[in-house]
């Protein structure tokens, strides 16, 4: 895409507050800043799109496994950005060879790449500066369809269980 993403500390002062975080995971999650920053300029940048609003789940695309992982968010942030059923979103994916959470909501497609066992998804519409970019000339009307059938069938063959979304920058899952 060739954008240089950069953080938005205002953003992640919202993310702090609305997680009411304690001292020791501010702090983590201040010197992750660094790492989340590689992540987003050098991350799988992928489709997503807003599946539910209340609660706020965000189905993420991932070409490595082709399939979707759903992040869950307070509802805030679907009032805080104006979010709507069907919204168009990216993600930068991050995919590591060892698994680095508990889940078992990665569920191989047709066309996964077999290399990556653990992937983490990150929104940028809640990390980064507003960038003026047009997502609908990115990917096709197809893929946007692609993945929509994707989260359907997610939903109908899994429990649907979303992930906290900032499970990453709290040192591990929130969840419980």
């Amino acid at each position: 895409m060739g954008y240089k993403y950069r953080i938005n500390k205002e953003k992640i002062d919202y993310i702090k507050y609305i997680y009411k975080l304690s001292n020791s995971e501010n702090n983590h999650l201040d010197k992750t800043l660094i790492n989340i920053y590689h992540y987003i300029n050098n991350g799988d940048i992928q489709p997503a799109f807003v599946y539910s609003v209340d609660p706020l789940i965000i189905s993420t695309y991932n070409d490595e496994i082709d399939n979707i992982l759903l992040l869950e968010f307070p509802n805030e942030f679907a009032e805080k950005y104006n979010l709507k059923f069907g919204d168009k979103l990216l993600t930068s994916n991050v995919y590591w060879t060892k698994k680095v959470t508990n889940y078992n909501d990665i569920l191989p497609g047709l066309s996964n790449q077999m290399r990556y066992v653990d992937i983490f998804p990150m929104v940028l519409k809640f990390l980064v500066d507003d960038i003026d970019y047009d997502i609908n000339s990115m990917y096709s009307e197809f893929h946007w369809e692609y993945i929509k059938n994707l989260t359907y069938a997610y939903f109908k063959f899994s429990n649907g269980k979303a992930r906290n979304g900032f499970f990453y920058f709290f040192k591990g899952d929130k969840r419980g």
